[in-house]
């Protein structure tokens, strides 16, 4: 989002016609958006390009944060408790037994 931003007001510099005022330069970041960020922002209907900038900075980390929680719910799910690591083993070692 930051290498995005920076990226856009340097090259709003080369072509000012199409940032004249505070609006239109709102619709043109808002259109270089990531899509699930654009469509949030978009329903906010803002006028001004820090308007625009701001909630898409806070719709960002939230959809960060929210990745963030999912991979470490998805960690959590994905390693075995104790019981299962002490399960595994008994098994193992009656596997052994046998052989």
């Amino acid at each position: 989002m930051v290498e995005y931003r920076v990226e856009f007001s340097k090259l709003s510099k080369f072509v000012p016609k199409l940032v004249l005022d505070q609006e239109s330069c709102a619709r043109r970041y808002e259109e270089g958006l990531n899509p699930h960020i654009k469509q949030i922002v978009a329903a906010f209907k803002l006028n001004t390009y820090v308007e625009v900038l701001s909630k898409a900075l806070i719709v960002d980390g939230g959809i960060m944060q929210n990745h963030d929680t999912s991979d470490n719910n998805q960690k959590k799910r994905l390693k075995p408790s104790r019981s299962q690591d002490g399960q595994k083993l008994e098994n193992q070692s009656k596997k052994k037994k046998k052989n």
